[in-house]
């Protein structure tokens, strides 16, 4: 089709910076990561189709399941989150999370969940001016090497604004200059079965980084706050032995990095097995003995013990009674 330049020039979907000289902010990556839920069920809305769904095998009527009482709803959830149902039913429903924060690597380590859809705030098509770069922690609190990092950091965003502002590189080409550590945003929705079995595989301490701890924490909150019930069943241990470490560490088929944490000191092992001699919150930089990390999941774990504490203050003594008949059946 030939060139008309007396159309209307098209509304592109993001502002235009040309001529802009952009700026970097450096945040704590252990302070600046979190996940916020966008969308999911509520309890009523399981109430009303979960029921039905899971005693669909036996029906001999169309309507089965639709008269049943809450009493035998609500048994009928309870089963379902402990595994005494056709576990189908917890592929019915699905979270939708925004996460933020994120430097690639935690990109690439949600990404590796391909039952999971996800919708990322992209590089390729928009002007990075004004991203953010993400240091973590024991980085920040060593000052010999934090400076450098920053001033890479801010170099690396220098040079990308340049080469855009000189209309002779584009935008795809100019953002292999970037930090890997900018900031990301992605959009991740996930069914409830897929979803335990992220949180449950990066809660994993000795073996994921703290990004993926962090994220699978947020995560779990997030959903028990929505469903309150969760936090009740105890569905996730922020705490639990990392399994496949205890298993594998003296395997050789292991990547070995820091001594056992008291959860997972469960096995007998040579400090030398390990590439560092301590354990993780101990290489927390040059200079400082704070750490972010360990705050936040000291908040996670008083969290969990809130939702369970109001969920046993605000629910019904007959229902409570419910849920713990069905989790005293063997």
């Amino acid at each position: 089709m030939p060139e008309n330049n007396h159309l209307t020039p098209v509304e592109l979907p993001m502002p235009i910076r040309f001529g802009e000289e952009g700026k970097t902010d450096v945040k704590i990556l252990e302070e600046e990561l979190k996940v916020t839920l966008i969308d999911g069920p509520d309890m009523e809305q399981l109430l009303s189709y979960i029921p039905p769904f899971v005693q669909a095998t036996w029906a001999e009527e169309d309507t089965i399941g639709m008269n049943m009482t809450h009493e035998k709803r609500l048994e009928s959830i309870v089963k379902m989150f402990i595994g005494k149902t056709l576990p189908g039913a917890l592929e019915t429903f699905r979270f939708t999370f925004l996460i933020e924060g994120m430097a690639l690597q935690e990109v690439t380590h949600i990404l590796r969940h391909r039952n999971a859809t996800f919708s990322a705030v992209c590089t390729g098509d928009r002007f990075m001016y004004n991203d953010d770069v993400l240091i973590p922690e024991s980085i920040a609190n060593s000052p010999e090497f934090s400076e450098r990092y920053i001033e890479l950091a801010k170099k690396s965003k220098e040079l990308y604004v340049d080469m855009v502002n000189s209309k002779q590189i584009s935008l795809m080409d100019a953002r292999y200059a970037l930090h890997k550590s900018s900031e990301q945003k992605y959009f991740m929705s996930i069914n409830f079965k897929d979803m335990l079995g992220f949180i449950r595989q990066r809660i994993d301490r000795a073996i994921q980084p703290k990004g993926s701890n962090l994220i699978a924490y947020d995560m779990w909150l997030e959903v028990c706050n929505r469903i309150p019930l969760m936090a009740y069943l105890d569905l996730v241990n922020l705490d639990q032995p990392s399994f496949f470490f205890i298993k594998t560490a003296r395997s050789g088929h292991s990547t070995n990095l820091y001594l056992p944490e008291p959860h997972n000191d469960k096995f007998e092992y040579n400090k030398d097995d390990f590439i560092y001699n301590v354990t993780r919150p101990e290489i927390n930089g040059t200079t400082s003995t704070y750490n972010f990390f360990e705050e936040r999941l000291d908040n996670a774990r008083q969290e969990l013990k809130d939702l369970k504490e109001h969920f046993i203050d605000t629910t019904p003594i007959s229902d409570l009674e419910i849920i713990d008949h069905v989790l005293k059946q063997k």
